[in-house]
């Protein structure tokens, strides 16, 4: 189930109605953005929109705020200049810590915490990754190292690491358009083409999350009348072979790090 952020907005919950709905219509030609907010709603735990809206209004402007010694501290170790508000909190913490937005003179950082996080991977080699994939085109939040360098310091008891903030528009909701698949599809291969050297695959990548096979799968869309499920019948084959997938595949593991 999908959580709220600390301080959501009804804008953006609308906008994944209006993205929600194009998906719909993607196999059910006759949705309306009433049926888009009805599912949106119960993707968060709510039974309809009008009660999701209410959730919204209660928690606005109810983050959670930083300590101003330890916002100034994080500022000072990073070098992102003089703090001009208060460090809110962004969400809940999640499995890796919790996310907060820091406002300096030099700009707007995204702040997380790392209390819980597992590193499968180095920081320095998560870092990398992402300067790889900005490189490439790929827009994401931009890793700031320390004063000393660090892609992670501890300060005031806890692991800390920051990014450069960039504007997004609100999280995709299930299904996705088809039109958003295939940019995602284009992502996903721009990293996969990165070529950095990798020693394991991290578990997120390598565990099943879902029980339902690829034939039902295909199955399923063209039931529905997916303008893409001949698309997918057609690769349900290599999907479903591993063996013929390693063939096809490059001979060194694939770029998965995960990133925080």
């Amino acid at each position: 189930m999908k959580t709220l952020p600390d301080n959501p907005s009804l804008g953006h919950l609308r906008r994944q109605a209006k993205d929600l709905l194009t998906a719909l219509r993607d196999y059910w030609p006759g949705a309306s953005l009433a049926d888009a907010q009805a599912s949106l709603a119960q993707e968060y735990g709510f039974r309809t929109w009008p009660q999701l809206k209410a959730e919204v209004d209660r928690l606005r402007g109810k983050a959670d705020l930083a300590d101003e010694g330890l916002a100034r501290a994080i500022a000072e170790r990073y070098g992102l200049g003089d703090v001009t508000g208060a460090m809110r909190s962004l969400t809940r913490p999640d499995d890796s810590g919790r996310q907060w937005s820091l406002n300096t003179t030099r700009g707007r950082g995204a702040v997380r915490s790392l209390d819980i996080w597992i590193p499968i991977v180095d920081a320095d080699a998560d870092a990398a990754l992402q300067l790889a994939a900005t490189n490439e085109g790929i827009a994401l939040p931009a890793p700031v190292r320390s004063r000393h360098g660090a892609i992670v310091e501890s300060i005031g008891g806890h692991d800390w690491r920051v990014h450069r903030w960039l504007h997004s528009g609100p999280p995709l909701s299930a299904p996705v358009s088809a039109t958003t698949t295939g940019v995602v599809g284009e992502i996903l291969a721009k990293i996969h083409r990165l070529g950095l050297p990798v020693d394991r695959i991290s578990p997120w990548h390598a565990s099943r999350l879902s029980q339902r096979a690829w034939p039902e799968l295909a199955a399923t869309a063209k039931s529905r009348g997916a303008p893409w499920a001949p698309a997918l019948a057609e690769v349900v084959p290599i999907l479903t072979d591993s063996r013929a997938s390693a063939r096809s595949g490059p001979s060194q593991l694939p770029c998965c790090v995960t990133t925080t």
